[in-house]
């Protein structure tokens, strides 16, 4: 993309590190690149991201709640390794104990 000409690239990375040198590149040649949900650490990208921790906890509190504190919740956890899974994951623990 940065190749073709792209102003700017959005993306959704699975791991917070692995787009670092891809992101350099582009950000060396004037493209601006931007991370949603998740986020990059490259330091020339803009990130969009919410609180996964705080949105984990909402959400289950929500689902405990129409429930009404009957049954049981299996957690299926995001790809392993993704920096949304973990704090989203561990917001919705936190939220039953």
């Amino acid at each position: 993309m940065v190749q073709a000409g792209a102003k700017a690239i959005v993306v959704y990375p699975i791991s917070p590190t692995a787009l670092n040198q891809v992101v350099r590149n582009a950000c060396g040649k004037g493209v601006t690149v931007v991370a949603y949900d998740a986020g990059i650490t490259g330091p020339c990208a803009y990130n969009v991201t919410i609180d996964q921790e705080e949105a984990g906890r909402v959400t289950l509190e929500w689902l405990a709640e129409k429930l009404d504190g009957k049954g049981n919740i299996v957690a299926i956890t995001g790809l392993l390794g993704i920096s949304v899974d973990n704090p989203a994951h561990q917001g919705g623990e936190g939220s039953l104990r």
